[in-house]
């Protein structure tokens, strides 16, 4: 059964994506001279939004460590992404060279969403992490978590000039192992920490994570000290901290609306179809001059809203064509056979 407030992250995380891919993208917020307005206001706004792919994958492991794996779902998945990659390398301008093609035709294996190519690895990992979790007493799942984060965490934010991992700051599926672990654990070991207390310790966070920042630009001397961006890093104590905490305060809400649960149903297809809307949107004349203007702030907020509310609509099309398809039911098929064929039963914790 699903939880509106975790829903609700959902949304929240797939709008804070994509505003960070507005400031990153089109403003180029890493080119504004240190301690101005638009200094503070841009690191404010990446502070704010970089927690989101962390609570995106505490909500999978949340949910997968107590489901059962399923082909279904892995070709229901391959599908969508196999979808708005074709439909990209159509829509693109310049870049039909024949590795541009098999990137799109095979777009895992291409890696051309990192996520996605991030999260299917997970997704067929997570038979054996649900095992070595379920393995575990609370007290090894807690020593276990602490030495993944002491290896993908800690370490390489401290030693941040070499990628000795290759985590690629975060983006890899070896630090989203982590997180869904962390997940699982939250499902498993619900904390009893009150929401003021959460509430505070994700303010310290963030205000820590700013401060920081503003320090390393300083002296170029403070740069090569493990402080500054290195912080908003996916992987950093902080961005990870904050997620756990923005995670266990929206995993609190109970109120329930069939709505909510409906759009945040679209969120994957608005990050797999964001690129190509907010590539369109920033072409506008009237966005152009926005990005330009000291009024940035109003175009990352204006894109934000039109790349979510058209490519939610767009997903919900796209997902109303498939079923019409019976998309579904030919995956379920092929489901039983693969099992019938290798003599499966379900694989469950």
């Amino acid at each position: 059964m699903r939880k509106t407030g975790i829903e609700l992250l959902r949304i929240f995380s797939m709008l804070a994506v994509i505003m960070g891919h507005c400031l990153l993208f089109d403003i180029h917020f890493f080119e504004f001279k240190p301690f101005t307005a638009n200094y503070f206001v841009s690191y404010f706004i990446k502070a704010l939004t970089v927690p989101a792919v962390n609570c995106y994958m505490l909500i999978s492991g949340y949910f997968l460590v107590k489901s059962k794996f399923s082909f279904k779902k892995l070709f229901i998945f391959y599908s969508q992404v196999w979808f708005y990659s074709a439909l990209s390398l159509v829509l693109e301008h310049g870049g039909f060279d024949a590795r541009n093609i098999l990137n799109h035709v095979f777009p895992i294996q291409g890696g051309v969403y990192w996520y996605a190519t991030a999260y299917f690895a997970v997704y067929c990992l997570a038979p054996l992490m649900n095992r070595a979790i379920w393995s575990m007493n609370q007290k090894k799942f807690q020593l276990s978590l602490l030495g993944l984060l002491t290896l993908f965490s800690f370490l390489p934010t401290l030693f941040y000039f070499n990628d000795t991992y290759r985590l690629e700051e975060g983006l890899s599926f070896v630090w989203l192992c982590v997180v869904y672990m962390t997940g699982a654990y939250l499902r498993l070991y619900p904390p009893k920490i009150r929401s003021s207390r959460l509430f505070a310790v994700y303010t310290g966070c963030f205000i820590i994570m700013i401060l920081q920042n503003a320090v390393s630009d300083i002296s170029p001397l403070l740069k090569y000290l493990p402080i500054g961006y290195v912080q908003i890093h996916y992987k950093s104590p902080l961005v990870y901290l904050m997620a756990i905490c923005i995670f266990l305060l929206f995993e609190r809400i109970r109120w329930e609306s069939k709505w909510i649960v409906r759009i945040a149903s679209t969120t994957f297809g608005i990050y797999l179809a964001g690129e190509i809307a907010r590539k369109a949107i920033c072409e506008l004349p009237f966005m152009s001059s926005l990005k330009e203007s000291p009024l940035w702030i109003v175009h990352i907020l204006l894109s934000t809203l039109a790349v979510f509310i058209l490519c939610s609509c767009f997903e919900e099309l796209r997902k109303q064509a498939f079923r019409w398809l019976r998309i579904d039911s030919l995956f379920l098929k092929a489901e039983n056979k693969i099992r019938e064929k290798l003599g499966l039963s379900d694989i469950h914790p």
